[in-house]
């Protein structure tokens, strides 16, 4: 699932502030920016207030069980990124059930639509969330996108 609302590629991602290699957000990370880097847009830098409106999100999908934009308190993507603090000109969301960072990137990218938005050259940040799935369900990753 996807919303959205409204220089050249370097060649190494950035991690500052992340945690330890072997992270998801930093496996993560890697392999969108590697994608952007080959589809011609520029590397995304990680934002830790995206971070917390993905991480809640994630959250609160795999809690339910759903897979949807809203969350189950009727918050909508933007309104998450700006509780967490980001001031956006655009935004975006990704949702994926899927147990592996791998996986997950693999759904956005054989999407047409999702992979046009993992390759958007107009975000310049990203956080990324996720929560294991309950009673054998996938768990959810959430891809928050952003533009200031």
């Amino acid at each position: 699932m996807t919303t959205l609302e409204q220089g050249g590629p370097a060649v190494t991602p950035t991690t500052a502030g992340w945690t330890a290699v072997g992270d998801f957000r930093t496996e993560m990370l890697t392999s969108v920016n590697f994608r952007r880097v080959h589809g011609g847009a520029r590397l995304l830098n990680p934002d830790e207030r995206l971070n917390a409106a993905a991480q809640r999100h994630a959250a609160d999908l795999a809690a339910h069980d759903l897979l949807q934009q809203d969350g189950s308190d009727g918050s909508t993507p933007w309104r998450r990124v700006r509780a967490a603090g980001f001031a956006f000109r655009f935004a975006a969301e990704l949702v994926a059930p899927a147990d592996s960072v791998p996986q997950a990137v693999q759904l956005w990218m054989t999407s047409p639509r999702h992979r046009e938005t993992v390759l958007d050259p107009r975000f310049n940040h990203l956080g990324i969330g996720f929560a294991p799935g309950r009673g054998g369900a996938p768990g959810r990753y959430v891809l928050t996108l952003g533009q200031v």
